[in-house]
C-alpha cells in the first residue's frame, strides 16, 4: 500500500512560508542598514528603517503572493518566458534573446 500524505501539511507549509517570509524580510532590510553604517546606526536612520520596513514588507508580501509564490504550484515556463523580468527594487531586465536582438539592430542601424 502507498504511503499517502495528507493535504493539511500543504496549508501549514505555505503558513510556515509566510512567517519566514515575514521574518526574513525586515532581518535582511536591517542587515543591509547594518552595512551602510558599519553596524553603527545613527538614531535619525534607525527611526527611518522602523518608518519605512513596514511598507517594504507589505510590498515584498504583496508581490510574493500576487507572483504565485504562495500557491503552491510553478505557473507554467511559457506564459514567463516573455514576461519582463525585474530584479531588486523593480529594475527592468530584458531575457537574454531581447538583449541580443536590440544589440544587432543597433550595430546594423549605427554602422549605415
Amino acid at each position: 500500500m502507498p504511503l499517502r500524505l495528507p493535504a493539511r501539511p500543504v496549508l501549514y507549509r505555505r503558513t510556515l512560508i509566510l512567517l519566514v517570509h515575514i521574518a526574513l524580510i525586515p532581518l535582511a532590510y536591517l542587515a543591509a542598514f547594518g552595512l551602510r553604517f558599519d553596524f553603527q546606526i545613527p538614531p535619525q536612520e534607525f527611526a527611518h528603517f522602523q518608518t519605512t520596513v513596514w511598507y517594504l514588507l507589505g510590498i515584498r508580501l504583496i508581490v510574493f503572493w500576487a507572483g504565485g509564490l504562495y500557491r503552491g504550484a510553478a505557473p507554467p515556463a511559457r506564459r514567463n518566458s516573455f514576461q519582463p523580468k525585474t530584479i531588486g527594487p523593480g529594475l527592468p531586465v530584458r531575457p537574454a534573446h531581447t538583449a541580443m536582438t536590440c544589440n544587432r539592430v543597433a550595430t546594423k542601424w549605427l554602422s549605415s
